[in-house]
């Protein structure tokens, strides 16, 4: 039970990391999304940072809820178990041993198909509403800081994808959808001026994902987040020559454990060096807040 309960806590502690200001620049952008020889970029508006806060809220509920359901089948499970052990020792009738197990079974799926469809999804709802809203408010700025249509496409589609999830009452798809949108977050960080590189958010999405297939066992899926997850996080560490070296030490060793545990399948040692991962990406977040609040970039 105990590593099964882990499979939240990397969910949990992106709380720690998402909240932040962003800023940097990716070799990987286009001229057009990039300030001109000598142009400032400008200030963030109050909206760019209000979509991050609604995505890491929708990442965090949603997250609880499916540990909660994994909490329920599993605790279906060994009732089911308990249940099919005790009928033995009473009838020894191998007949209505197997019809009550099955029933159980059966009533198990039921019930936890019930209890999904009774959540309360009130609070995602309401961050889907202040990302549309917020979005909607600072297209504006972020296409006069120089956002490319592409890039606002691109943000409209995982929003299409992340409502459409939502909409449906799907965990895990809600979960992926609300990942995904960080690689966009990270194109509108591109545009405006602040703490925390792009490269960052680039990298934490391939991070999360890759973890987050691995906690499903979906190893060629997670594998297929490897290649990026490196390169990104090589780029990021160029930009972060003024963070204190034990902490990109740290970062990269952990980061290097995820991607062995993915090549090993081993369930449990990515939920445990995912967790490990995200918590030293939070203080490499930290460190950039605090080394670029007051002078920026």
């Amino acid at each position: 039970m105990l590593i099964g309960r882990k499979s939240i806590v990397f969910i949990v502690i992106f709380m720690m990391i998402f909240a932040p200001c962003l800023g940097g620049c990716s070799k990987n952008k286009s001229p057009s999304q990039k300030p001109a020889p000598g142009e400032q970029r400008p200030e963030p508006p109050q909206e760019f940072k209000k979509i991050l806060t609604a995505i890491d809220s929708i990442i965090v509920e949603v997250g609880k809820k499916i540990e909660m359901q994994e909490a329920a089948t599993i605790g279906q499970i060994d009732k089911i178990v308990s249940s099919k052990d005790q009928q033995d020792k009473e009838t020894g009738q191998e007949g209505s041993k197997n019809s009550q197990q099955n029933q159980g079974q059966s009533g198990g799926s039921k019930q936890q198909t019930s209890s999904s469809m009774m959540i309360n999804w009130d609070k995602e709802d309401q961050s889907l509403k202040d990302i549309h809203r917020n979005w909607n408010d600072l297209q504006p700025e972020a296409i006069k800081a120089g956002l490319t249509t592409n890039a606002r496409d691109d943000f409209d589609a995982a929003l299409d994808r992340l409502t459409a999830e939502i909409g449906m009452r799907n965990l895990e798809g809600a979960l992926f959808a609300a990942i995904g949108m960080y690689k966009n977050y990270a194109d509108l960080d591109q545009v405006f001026k602040s703490p925390v590189p792009p490269m960052f958010y680039r990298t934490q999405y391939e991070a999360m994902t890759a973890i987050a297939e691995g906690r499903k066992e979906n190893w060629e899926q997670a594998a297929e987040h490897i290649p990026a997850m490196k390169d990104q996080w090589d780029q990021l560490k160029m930009q972060a020559q003024d963070i204190e070296p034990k902490t990109i030490t740290c970062t990269e060793i952990a980061i290097n454990d995820v991607i062995r545990a993915i090549d090993n399948r081993s369930r449990e040692l990515v939920l445990i060096k995912g967790e490990i991962a995200i918590s030293d990406l939070s203080k490499l977040k930290d460190e950039f807040s605090r080394k670029k609040m007051g002078g920026g970039q």
